[in-house]
């Protein structure tokens, strides 16, 4: 199940960085969203941006269980929280439409999955025993 997790991760933000990066105006205006040109390189920047994390999760599907794994794991999950948040903010403000609803639906399904998988994958803490 965290295979798919990753692989769900990467398919969502290929999707979203390669738009944003080619077509950034096109992609921004099917949230109901404009912005001048200083908001469109930003928004090709986060296209690379997902497009370095759909790499990152593609390849650490097939990792084995070590520490940068669980990483990985903890990283998407804080992310996905923060994201969350800001979608949150963003939807209950005046310039949210039922189309930006999918930044807060995807947020919240990575937060359920890799939350669950930071508490999974947690090493329990032991004492050191007396000799």
């Amino acid at each position: 199940m965290l295979k798919s997790l990753f692989v769900f991760q990467a398919v969502v933000d290929f999707l979203f960085g390669i738009p944003l990066i080619v077509a950034p105006s096109t992609v921004l205006s099917l949230y109901g969203l404009s912005t001048d040109g200083t908001g469109l390189f930003v928004a090709q920047w986060l296209g690379a941006v997902f497009t370095i994390l759909a790499w990152i999760s593609w390849y650490a599907r097939n990792w084995a269980d070590s520490e940068p794994r669980r990483v990985v794991i903890r990283a998407a999950f804080s992310g996905a929280v923060i994201g969350l948040l800001a979608s949150l903010n963003f939807q209950l403000g005046p310039a949210a439409n039922t189309t930006t609803w999918v930044f807060v639906v995807l947020p919240a399904i990575f937060v359920v999955g890799w939350g669950y998988f930071s508490y999974a994958t947690m090493r329990p803490m032991t004492k050191p025993q007396p000799a």
